[in-house]
C-alpha cells in the first residue's frame, strides 16, 4: 500500500522541541514583522481552542492573544526544512518505506509492499515512534491503494482520536470512508473553486468521484482528472 505521513502542526512542533516548556499552552508561528503586520501560519490545538485560525492577520487578534497568554513565535523556514531533511533520513536509513519521498516540507510518501492492515499498523506505528524520538515531530500516517487514499485516511487519523494518528483504508471501506470527507479536503481541489462546486450539489468527497470525467477536467484540469480517476 500506498503511505501517507504527514505532521502534525509542523512548526509549531519544531519551535517546541527546542522550547518544551511551552507544550500544552497556546503557540502559533507567525510571520510577524514586528508591528502586528504579519499573519499565523501554523498554531498548535490550544491555540485552536482559543479561536485563532491559521491565516488570522495579527492585527486582527491582538485582544484573543493578549487575553489568554498565546506565544506568538516568528517563522524559521531554515529550521523547518533542516527537521524535514532529519525526518526524511531516518525513515530511509530503516529501509522498511519503498520510493519514500518529501511532497511538502511536512508531508511524505511511500510505498510499503504489504496489504495486511495488522502488520501495516505495526510498521507505520514504529515509523511514529521512530520520528517523534528522533526529531520530537508527532505525525498521522495514512495507508491507501493510491496516494489520494493514503492522503485521505491521514485525513481520519488527524480528525478521529479513536484511530490514535494511524488510518488504513481498505479497498472494500473506500466508498463508506470517502462519504465522510468533505469536498474541500479533496487533494488537487483549489478554495476558490469550492463554493462553486458546493452551489452543484457536490458535498463529499464520493460526490466528486461520481462526477464524469469531462466535467472535472472542466473544473480542475488535468490534475484534477488524476486525482479523480484514482480515487
Amino acid at each position: 500500500m500506498y503511505i501517507h505521513l504527514d505532521c502534525n502542526n509542523f512548526f509549531v512542533s519544531c519551535e517546541l522541541v527546542s522550547r518544551p516548556e511551552l507544550k500544552g499552552t497556546p503557540v502559533v508561528v507567525a510571520n510577524d514583522n514586528g508591528n502586528n503586520g504579519g499573519i499565523i501560519l501554523a498554531l498548535n490545538a490550544e491555540a485552536k481552542a482559543v479561536g485563532l485560525k491559521r491565516g488570522n492577520p495579527l492585527f486582527q487578534v491582538t485582544q484573543i492573544i493578549s487575553q489568554n497568554h498565546v506565544t506568538v513565535i516568528d517563522v524559521h523556514h531554515h529550521l523547518y526544512h533542516e527537521v524535514s531533511h532529519h525526518i526524511m533520513d531516518e525513515v530511509r536509513k530503516t529501509e522498511m518505506v519503498l520510493d519514500f519521498v518529501q511532497y511538502s516540507v511536512d508531508e511524505f510518501f511511500g510505498f510499503m509492499p504489504d496489504d495486511d492492515p495488522s502488520s501495516l499498523r505495526v510498521y507505520l506505528q514504529t515509523l511514529k515512534d521512530l520520528i517523534l524520538r528522533e526529531t520530537g515531530i508527532p505525525v498521522s500516517c495514512g495507508a491507501g491503494q493510491t496516494y489520494t487514499l493514503a492522503k485521505t485516511a491521514t485525513w481520519f487519523a488527524k480528525h478521529y482520536p479513536g484511530y490514535n494518528g494511524i488510518c488504513i483504508m481498505p479497498t472494500d471501506k473506500r466508498e463508506q470512508a470517502l462519504a465522510k470527507v468533505p469536498v474541500k479536503e479533496v487533494w488537487g481541489i483549489g478554495r476558490r473553486s469550492i463554493k462553486t462546486i458546493e452551489q452543484q450539489g457536490i458535498a463529499t468527497a464520493l460526490d466528486y468521484t461520481r462526477q464524469s470525467e469531462v466535467w472535472v477536467h472542466r473544473m480542475f484540469g488535468i490534475t484534477g482528472v488524476r486525482t479523480w480517476n484514482k480515487p
